[in-house]
């Protein structure tokens, strides 16, 4: 999965350029009510790093200089982009110390922001959060062919919302969590229960994440 169709673009994201005074930052800043926001080139085509509400709060009160220097000596994170093309597991790993990462093209133009609201909604999605009804989280060994096992015993007619999977790598027992369409009644989901405890697997806990959907 890439991060391509998953950022905001350029045209909703507040941003200032390198020329913008730490005073007209620091007013879109609080303007815009966020924590930080991207500094562009002159030209606005181009990302040059972060500016914070923090730095420009420091630097008024220790006294360093005018307000009306460039937000160029406030920058920060200038290599926090990645680029539109970049595996989702990646970002995530990129994404976690920051508020959000710039996305940034081959010829390194702006693009957008990827936020941690945005990567928020990608794990929904693979949850099956928004369209689900009973999840099961299934514990199954790391023996070869156990995923296939698995979902061979779903019959064909169950509607598959999101996969996740659970402690990949860390013990010799594995949980996937399987959410099911919403439409799924609570009998027919006791009857899938039976087929899949039946073909060998333990389901640990059954959720109604619609339920959660709601609040």
């Amino acid at each position: 999965m890439k991060i391509k169709s998953h950022y905001i673009p350029k045209t909703k994201v507040t941003y200032v350029t390198e020329k913008t005074t730490i005073a007209e930052a620091r007013h879109r800043l609080i303007e815009s009510g966020y924590r930080c926001i991207p500094v562009l080139d002159e030209s606005e085509t181009h990302f040059r790093g972060l500016i914070y509400k923090e730095s420009t709060s420091d630097y008024i009160i220790d006294g360093v200089g005018s307000l009306t220097e460039p937000v160029t000596s406030l920058l920060k994170e200038q290599d926090s982009f990645i680029n539109e093309e970049t595996p989702f597991y990646q970002a995530l790993f990129s994404i976690r110390r920051l508020p959000f990462l710039a996305v940034v093209n081959e010829q390194h133009v702006f693009l957008g922001i990827l936020t941690h609201s945005k990567v928020m909604d990608i794990i929904e999605d693979s949850y099956g959060l928004k369209k689900g009804g009973y999840a099961l989280t299934v514990s199954t060994t790391e023996g070869k062919g156990s995923l296939r096992k698995l979902f061979a015993a779903i019959p064909d007619d169950y509607n598959i919302e999101g996969v996740f999977t659970q402690d990949a790598g860390k013990s010799f027992v594995r949980r996937i969590v399987i959410t099911f369409n919403s439409v799924l009644t609570e009998k027919e989901t006791d009857a899938l229960i039976y087929k899949i405890e039946h073909s060998g697997f333990k389901v640990a806990d059954v959720e109604n994440v619609k339920d959660h959907a709601t609040h």
